[in-house]
């Protein structure tokens, strides 16, 4: 509701606000408090909150406590202010976090006009556009890609708000706001436990989103927050009306939806929404606290790995140190199979001969190839990219650029160090080759983009480290420290998963390195996880005919057990050299040694052992990105359809910057 015309004449006789504001226009009011537009001498724009507190509610028309007098009244605003202003002063200190409106500045004006004490709480913020205009204003409808995203950027938000003790009690479109960048923030503290306090005035404001047990007086913790964001995320997904009303609904009938839904009426899908994306949801919005997501992180971990899963699929091929541990292996494959050797082997020096050997071929994320429908982005000595129709090539960068990764807008990407040992690290920059950034200056393996981090193995003396670091920049956050061959790792649905070489353990941690659980003790030829799937292989080299699949879903604490019904063991009629898996498909790569001629190549089988078939008949490395399949023969990189047909000729000469054979 608006200020009464007493306290905005207070409010105006009070310019300049911080010293040099003054108010433009009202963009916003609501139960909490009114929105204006404030501008300086400069020309800058802010939005500056008010929340007014007052000892009569029907005179001053905003929040207030029960009528009292005198010292009682004094002391109650005092209570409520304090209680408002300490959640603004942390939101304050939280500016700059994703998914939060930046608070730049606050203050309180104490008065009393007629023997009637109240205060103003001014809350100078950044100018934002609320989801609800733009849900009043455009007709395209919101897609579920569209739809996670907001879930995912305010799950967030209110993970950082949880961690401080705020539960923000009030999420609803007009509280959601869309900066410049198209990024989602969560706006509208400090009213929210003055809300709770009044919440007989301000019901009708609030029971649209508010959960069951907080509409009926119960106690409720954080996961009330989480089920506001799912009605509002349904809404978004369900031709943007609330749930259970119908397409012709009247007015009058909200009250009653609301109603049944506040009693446990169950909810159907959201209309709009794809069933991954509904199932979250309807998760979200569980009547019973006890079903939904535990926490706002549990909650951005399945929005993203949902996120995650509708790119388009991009994997990694080896380099760098992995190369080296390849050249290990090929090594113990033919002393293995020719029982003895002539010539002089010599390993290079700044690897210690591994006890077991990994040589995944994708390492979840991007590799030489990054595909984005419209430009192929292509690693090596160093960066260019080439339209899709091979018509347009562009330069991106000079450094070495492997393990590409894309995200809507940027790439990320690991470079080796150069011959000086000056170049190396882990960059991002957009798809245009601009704005190049340094993120980690130490040399960096197997960067993936997952979420909002960007996750990988840092090299540090003889150790590895397992770290993660925001993909807008910030302090990289270490989650494990292993030894000096540790490579490998795959985040997926809210996991890590991660082949622990020195002591030829598979684990699996949460997306902090927490919690850690041994799923197989094995020495590990290769690993991936993809679509629920985890595939592997064995190190023996009389077992690296065969790959083991498993669901997720069914993976317990004790580990995996190999002869469990859960899991499948492929048969190859040939001896692997590295595997790869997109889509409930792997791609497998023949060892060069040890195989009759016919079952060289490149294959592809279905993760239930169906439809085997050889699609190339020389080939050592295979990823998919997009709807293409990229493979290497000799020094050649090429291209087919994911049947194996419509081969086309990528790249000659294709080499890392030490000579080397990709």
């Amino acid at each position: 509701m608006a200020l009464s015309k007493t306290a905005e004449t207070v409010l105006y006789d009070c310019q300049p606000l911080f010293g040099k504001w003054r108010l433009q226009e009202i963009i916003g009011e609501g139960s909490g408090g009114t929105v204006y537009t404030v501008t300086d001498g400069d020309g800058n724009v802010c939005a500056l909150k008010v929340i007014a507190v007052s000892g009569e509610d029907e005179t001053w028309g905003v929040l207030s406590p029960s009528p009292t007098h005198g010292e009682q009244v004094e002391t109650y605003l005092d209570e409520i202010t304090a209680d408002i202003m300490n959640e603004v002063s942390i939101m304050h200190c939280l500016r700059g976090k994703r998914g939060i409106v930046g608070c730049q500045e606050y203050e309180v004006i104490a008065c009393s006009v007629d023997g009637t004490p109240f205060r103003l709480i001014l809350i100078r913020m950044e100018l934002l556009t609320p989801l609800s205009r733009i849900m009043r204003q455009e007709e395209q409808p919101f897609d579920c890609t569209q739809a996670a995203r907001i879930g995912a950027d305010l799950c967030a938000a209110l993970a950082e708000c949880h961690r401080q003790g705020i539960i923000h009690r009030d999420i609803k479109p007009a509280n959601v706001f869309v900066s410049d960048e198209g990024t989602y923030q969560l706006g509208d503290f400090g009213s929210a436990k003055h809300t709770e306090r009044t919440l007989a005035a301000s019901r009708h404001g609030t029971l649209a989103y508010i959960a069951p047990e907080i509409a009926a007086g119960q106690p409720y913790d954080a996961t009330a927050d989480l089920y506001s964001l799912g009605i509002m995320m349904y809404q978004l997904l369900h031709h943007r009306r609330l749930p259970l009303l119908e397409a012709d609904f009247r007015f009058s009938d909200i009250a009653s939806a609301v109603e049944k839904r506040l009693s446990g009426a169950p909810l159907p899908p959201p209309a709009e929404a794809d069933e991954a994306l509904g199932s979250i949801i309807l998760q979200m919005c569980a009547f019973s606290p006890r079903e939904r997501f535990a926490s706002a992180e549990e909650c951005e971990a399945a929005l993203e790995e949902y996120l995650f899963q509708r790119r388009p699929r991009r994997k990694n091929l080896l380099h760098t140190k992995r190369a080296k541990i390849i050249t290990f292996a090929v090594i113990v494959m033919l002393v293995l199979f020719a029982g003895s050797l002539s010539a002089v082997f010599v390993l290079p020096k700044l690897i210690p001969a591994p006890t077991a050997a990994i040589l995944s071929c994708n390492v979840n994320g991007d590799g030489t190839v990054a595909d984005d429908g419209e430009w192929m982005y292509l690693g090596g000595s160093s960066g260019v990219r080439k339209s899709s129709d091979g018509t347009a090539e562009e330069s991106l960068c000079d450094l070495p650029m492997y393990d590409i990764n894309l995200t809507d807008k940027w790439i990320v990407f690991s470079s080796p160090p150069s011959d000086d040992g000056q170049t190396h690290g882990l960059y991002r920059m957009n798809k245009d080759g601009s704005g190049l950034l340094l993120l980690d200056s130490r040399t960096v393996y197997n960067p993936v983009a997952y979420g909002r981090y960007v996750y990988y193995i840092a090299e540090d003396s003889e150790w590895h480290l397992l770290c993660r670091i925001p993909l807008s920049g910030g302090e990289t956050e270490t989650l494990g420290t292993y030894d000096g061959n540790t490579l490998h790792f795959y985040p997926d649905g809210g996991y890590l998963y991660l082949y622990d070489f020195g002591h030829s353990r598979l684990l699996r941690t949460d997306l902090k390195g927490g919690h850690p659980v041994t799923l197989l003790e094995q020495s590990l030829l290769s690993f991936c996880v993809d679509s629920g799937k985890l595939c592997f292989a064995k190190a023996s080299y009389n077992e690296t005919n065969r790959i083991f699949v498993c669901d997720i879903q069914n993976l317990s604490r004790e580990g995996i057990d190999l002869n469990a019904e859960t899991v499948t063991a492929i048969e190859l009629p040939f001896k692997l050299f590295s595997f790869s898996m997109a889509d409930g498909v792997i791609y497998a790569c023949a060892a060069s040694i040890g195989n009759a001629p016919e079952h060289k190549g490149v294959w592809r089988v279905d993760c239930d052992g169906q439809g085997l078939v050889r699609l190339f008949k020389s080939g050592f490395s295979v990823q998919t990105a997009g709807d293409r399949i990229y493979y290497q023969s000799g020094t050649t990189l090429y291209s087919a359809d994911l049947r194996g047909n419509d081969v086309r000729t990528v790249k000659t000469n294709f080499l890392d910057k030490y000579g080397r054979i990709r």
